[in-house]
């Protein structure tokens, strides 16, 4: 006579297998996702489309597991975190700044920073304003 309570027990023990394996390919999963399918760039400031009034700006931002970054094609070295930061100038009217980051497995991934230097009215000769053109 076959006891039903040993079927029910190997049964148990099986499902409890097969949950403790999903669990580790779930696990394993979350932990190996970056490094398979990489991490996206972020900036942080300024924000896309803004009008600036300052020639200069300070573009904030982070690219975590780049080997090589560029900022407008200047290389930028980004701390243990990602994170980085990079001065430049922009021209008048409307600029386009590209963020371009590579992992050590060759993956490229780019921002697209777009911003607007709409210069204040300046004065000459302390009573003619001059007024840049609108954009």
């Amino acid at each position: 006579m076959v006891r039903s309570g040993a079927t029910n027990g190997w049964g148990a023990k099986k499902l409890v297998l097969l949950g403790l394996f999903s669990l580790a390919v779930v696990f394993a999963y979350f932990k190996t996702h970056d490094l398979l399918f990489g991490k996206d760039i972020v900036i942080e400031s300024p924000i896309n489309g803004q009008t600036l009034k300052e020639p200069f700006v300070t573009i904030k931002g982070r690219a975590p597991g780049s080997t090589l970054l560029t900022v407008g094609g200047a290389k930028v070295i980004p701390d243990q975190d990602g994170k980085f930061l990079k001065e430049t100038i922009l021209g008048i009217g409307y600029n386009v700044i590209d963020v371009v980051s590579v992992d050590r497995f060759n993956r490229e991934s780019s921002e697209i920073l777009e911003l607007i230097y709409r210069p204040l009215a300046s004065t000459s000769n302390g009573s003619d304003s001059v007024a840049f053109m609108n954009l």
